[in-house]
C-alpha cells in the first residue's frame, strides 16, 4: 500500500469529496482498531477516520470520525486532552481545538507500517500496555518486590502519547472501499434510502448510491455530508420536516451524521424516519428514527478487488469493508 500521507490530494479546499484517506488503524497483536475516543475496539464503520489536512498548512492533518460520536457530535476528532504536552492521554475532541490538529502519518519503511504522530513528530501514540509509563510503573513494583494491582488509568484497550523518543506503536492504516465506490444506505428490510424514499436495492441504478463530504471551516471545525455519488453536487438536504436533494452549500445539507443503532440525524437534533408509504421525513430523534446501515455494493466491491491487483491487499479491503 502507497503511504496514506500521499494520498490527500484534496488538501486546502474547503470542501472534501471522495474522502482520499479513509481507513481503519489497527494494531496487529489483536486486529483491533483505533477510535476517535482513543480506544482500541471492533473494525467497523464508527472507527473509520479521515485523514484531513488542515486549512492551514502549519497546523498538520486531523483525523476526523467518519461517523461522529452520537452523544457528543462536536467532539469528531482525535485529540490530545493536553494538546502542548509530549505524553498525553486520548480522546474525542473539537476539530478546531489545537489537541485535535498537528498529527501525521510517518511511514516505517522497514516494517511498511505507520507511527501516528503529533506536534512536529515529537509525540507518538502507543498503546497503554506499552507505554514507556507503564513499563517504569512496573520496573518500580518488581524493585519493591509488589504485586502488581488493578489501576483504571492502565486499560488493556487504552491509547495514549508519549514522547517519539520514547517510542510509538506501530499500526496499520487499511484504506476501505468506501470512497472507491460509494456506499448504500440500507433500511432493516435491505431496502435502500435514495435521498426522498426508500427502494428495493439494484446494483444498477446509480441513484441509491452515496457518499460522505466534509467541509472544514477556517478554524478546523468539521460537518458532513451525504451526496450523491454520481452527482456530487446534490446533496441530501433538510427542509422542516421533509428532506429532499439540494446544493451542497445549503444549510439544510450540512450536519448530517450517523449514529449507533443506524440513526442518521441532521444537528443531532432531527433523525429521519420512514412512513408507511415509504417515503422519508424527518422529525425529532427521540424515540423515532429508521435504522439504517452503510452497505457496500457488492457488485462494485468486486470490480475494486479486481482492479486493486494485489490479492492480499484486495481481500482485505473486502473483509474489512463489509463489517
Amino acid at each position: 500500500m502507497k503511504p496514506a500521507v500521499s494520498m490527500s490530494s484534496a488538501a486546502h479546499s474547503s470542501h472534501v469529496f471522495g474522502l482520499l484517506c479513509l481507513g481503519f488503524i489497527y494494531g496487529d497483536k489483536d486486529g483491533s482498531c483505533l477510535s476517535v475516543t482513543g480506544v482500541f475496539g471492533p473494525c467497523d464503520f464508527e472507527s473509520l477516520f479521515i485523514y484531513l489536512p488542515q486549512p492551514n498548512k502549519k497546523e498538520g492533518h486531523a483525523f476526523i470520525s467518519l461517523l461522529p460520536p452520537e452523544s457528543t457530535p462536536s467532539e469528531s476528532c482525535l485529540s490530545r486532552k493536553s494538546a502542548a504536552k509530549e505524553s498525553s492521554e486520548l480522546v474525542a475532541g473539537p476539530c478546531s481545538k489545537s489537541g485535535a490538529k498537528k498529527w501525521s502519518l510517518v511511514f516505517d519503511r522497514k516494517s511498511g507500517k505507520y507511527f501516528i504522530a503529533a506536534n512536529d513528530q515529537k509525540s507518538c501514540v502507543v498503546r497503554t500496555a506499552h507505554s514507556s509509563e507503564v513499563a517504569k510503573m512496573r520496573a518500580k513494583i518488581r524493585q519493591q518486590k509488589k504485586r502488581e494491582t488493578y489501576n483504571p488509568k492502565y486499560l488493556f484497550n487504552g491509547g495514549s502519547v508519549q514522547s517519539c523518543k520514547e517510542g510509538g506503536t506501530l499500526l496499520q492504516v487499511v484504506e476501505t472501499s468506501v470512497q472507491d465506490v460509494g456506499f448504500w444506505l440500507q433500511g432493516s428490510d435491505d431496502s435502500c434510502f435514495d435521498g426522498t424514499r426508500f427502494r428495493a436495492c439494484n446494483p444498477n441504478l446509480a441513484s441509491i448510491v452515496w457518499g460522505w463530504g466534509v467541509s472544514v471551516s477556517g478554524n478546523g471545525d468539521a460537518t458532513r455530508y451525504l451526496y450523491k455519488w454520481h452527482d456530487r453536487s446534490k446533496c441530501l438536504a433538510r427542509k422542516g420536516n421533509d428532506v429532499s436533494l439540494d446544493l451542497c452549500d445549503t444549510s439544510g445539507a450540512r450536519g448530517w451524521a450517523l449514529g449507533t443503532r443506524g440513526k442518521l440525524s441532521h444537528e443531532g437534533k432531527y433523525c429521519l424516519v420512514r412512513s408507511i408509504l415509504s417515503d422519508a421525513h424527518v422529525t425529532k430523534c427521540s424515540p423515532n428514527f429508521e435504522s439504517l446501515s452503510m452497505a457496500l455494493p457488492a457488485k462494485l466491491e468486486s470490480a475494486v478487488a479486481k482492479s486493486a491487483g494485489d490479492t492480499s491487499t484486495a481481500a482485505g479491503r473486502r473483509s474489512l469493508a463489509q463489517v
